[in-house]
């Protein structure tokens, strides 16, 4: 192989020793977006002119940015959480035993490592990307739950492959920049998750309009909840800002820094699917409407959506079964670093039995929750210590708790629960 030319070497070093060290220094900068721009950086942070090869640090999540001219871009990160999780009910647990056939405690904790994850997006010219995320979660299974190609034309956007498909901006933002440890009970319940398909996508002026053509809901990520294949599943999505800045990035960022522009940005998204014609579908007619509002500005930030969702038999319309969820979440900036944070989280049925046992059973589920986030390096997602307090008001009885022991809540057939968790995250 040839040497390299003499300015490219220099580059390469230089960039590399410099990056970390004034990534730490962005206390006072406007934090990036999600795809962080050049102008957005400090100078020392912005690639190096005349250099083929370029290197910087992104200071928003951590993690390099590398480029090749103007073709050729590489931004791999991950992170990684440790938590430890406390749960106390105050019930007679001898009916929960008899039920689950599993001995019980009142007070439970554990230790563990919830999800240890690496993602990789390659940007081939301004026209085509590549993403791929893999990881572990606290079993330690190791999958692959997103990998798509998206291609990029003018306004509109070409995604193909297996992908979250967003519905729900509670499941919005990756694990490591979420105001509460983990995803709220209602985007828990409802959320489509990862599926296999296509997604084309319309963006002008702070609006996106998104429609999706999948294979069902959870159909690429099971871990939580069944997956629902369908014969064919559409699902579409519009998010605009209604005030501030012409961005949507509220929605899935949900902490609102100082100094940040104050805005307004809401959303509305829809969901139909059918099975039944083909031997590996169930005959299920699946609905879902959602509605969101967020609003932000500097060191607070407030977001309300609910969301519905029905079944009915393929060959009886007539014969509905639905439920809901609704969220109220928010958080204020006490200091440059800390994070109050706050919620209402609940879901509702209609007493009917499910047609769909990953739906949620008989009865409501009403949660109060509180907690707070300290942000080691300001305003950055790179390194966050968390701790959150969740008071479930009503009993689980006839609910998937079993399915959600990986974020704290236990079976209760006649009291509620408090769950604290706490955790350090950490991107790399």
């Amino acid at each position: 192989m040839g040497r390299l030319p003499a300015h490219l070497g220099t580059a390469l070093v230089m960039s590399c020793l410099a990056g970390p060290f004034q990534a730490l220094a962005q206390e006072e900068e406007k934090p990036p977006d999600e795809m962080t721009k050049d102008e957005d950086l400090d100078p020392g942070l912005r690639p190096v002119a005349g250099a083929p090869v370029s290197f910087t640090w992104r200071p928003d999540t951590g993690g390099p940015d590398i480029r090749y001219g103007d073709w050729f871009r590489f931004r791999p990160d991950g992170y990684i959480s440790f938590r430890h999780t406390l749960n106390y009910r105050w019930e007679d647990l001898t009916a929960v035993e008899e039920a689950i056939g599993v001995d019980q405690r009142p007070l439970g904790q554990t230790w563990h490592i919830p999800r240890f994850r690496f993602r990789l997006l390659f940007n081939i010219t301004d026209y085509a990307e590549v993403f791929v995320r893999v990881g572990a979660i606290a079993d330690g299974t190791m999958l692959a739950d997103t990998a798509y190609v998206q291609f990029y034309f003018g306004e509109f956007s070409l995604r193909a492959g297996r992908y979250w498909v967003n519905i729900l901006p509670a499941e919005g933002p990756w694990a490591n920049e979420q105001q509460f440890v983990d995803y709220s009970f209602v985007a828990q319940q409802f959320s489509p998750g990862s599926a296999h398909g296509a997604r084309i996508g319309w963006h002008r002026n702070g609006t996106d309009v998104y429609l999706h053509i999948t294979d069902g809901v959870r159909t690429g990520f099971t871990r939580f909840l069944d997956p629902l294949a369908a014969d064919i599943a559409l699902s579409t999505r519009v998010e605009s800002a209604l005030a501030g800045p012409r961005n949507v990035d509220i929605i899935y960022r949900r902490s609102s820094f100082r100094g940040s522009e104050t805005g307004l940005v809401g959303g509305v998204a829809g969901h139909y699917q059918t099975g039944g014609r083909s031997g590996v579908t169930r005959p299920i007619r699946l609905y879902a409407a959602e509605a969101d509002l967020s609003a932000y500005g500097s060191g607070w930030s407030i977001t309300a959506n609910g969301i519905w969702a029905g079944t009915t038999p393929r060959d009886d319309p007539d014969d509905l079964h639905w439920s809901a969820g609704f969220l109220l979440q928010g958080g204020v900036f006490v200091h440059d670093k800390v994070e109050l944070v706050y919620k209402y989280d609940a879901l509702f049925s209609d007493d009917k039995p499910d047609l769909f046992e990953s739906t949620i059973g008989e009865d409501d589920l009403h949660t109060l929750g509180i907690g707070l986030n300290y942000f080691i390096i300001p305003r950055s997602y790179a390194l966050r210590l968390q701790w959150d307090f969740q008071y479930v008001i009503t009993p689980l009885n006839e609910s998937a708790a079993d399915v959600w022991a990986g974020v704290g809540l236990a079976t209760t057939f006649e009291s509620g629960q408090i769950i604290s968790r706490a955790q350090i995250i950490a991107g790399f």
